[in-house]
């Protein structure tokens, strides 16, 4: 068993380890199968299956967190398969060619570079709902473990 790890359709957890790697660095990955179309954000030595595929930057000024919170909702509306509610008993694919071929709104300047600053604000309206959510979520789960008396 190597240290490096694989991932594979799993968003969370990587399917096994071996002695290589493919990828260093901090990437945008996209689940193929499964629930597709979900990205998560690797940062580190890893390697991946068929079942997930990575975004390789073509060109610089894009935040890859802003590209993951805009990108995501594009891609989950075209998979194809069983759809589970919030992503229960859920398998779908997407294709190649789809995710080539998905556009997303991209801030630019007045003078034609991409908006690094707009991006950075996005994701950053992003993480803070992600973060309120996870505090409620947090807080329904202590009133829920409650004991009524």
């Amino acid at each position: 068993m190597g240290s490096y790890p694989v991932y594979s359709a799993n968003n969370t957890v990587p399917l096994g380890y071996r002695d290589d790697f493919d990828y260093d660095g901090r990437y945008a990955t996209i689940s193929v199968n499964g629930i597709a179309g979900k990205i998560t954000v690797l940062d580190d030595q890893f390697s991946i299956n068929a079942d997930r595929a990575v975004l390789l930057p073509k060109t610089n000024g894009i935040d890859i967190d802003y590209l993951s919170f805009v990108l995501e909702p594009f891609l989950r509306e075209q998979t194809k398969g069983r759809k589970g509610e919030k992503g229960k008993n859920e398998y779908t694919k997407i294709d190649k060619e789809t995710i080539l071929n998905t556009k997303i709104p991209v801030p630019f300047n007045c003078f034609g570079d991409f908006d690094l600053s707009v991006q950075y604000r996005v994701k950053n309206k992003y993480q803070r709902m992600i973060e309120i959510k996870e505090l409620i979520q947090d807080e329904v789960n202590r009133l829920l473990s409650l004991e009524v008396r």
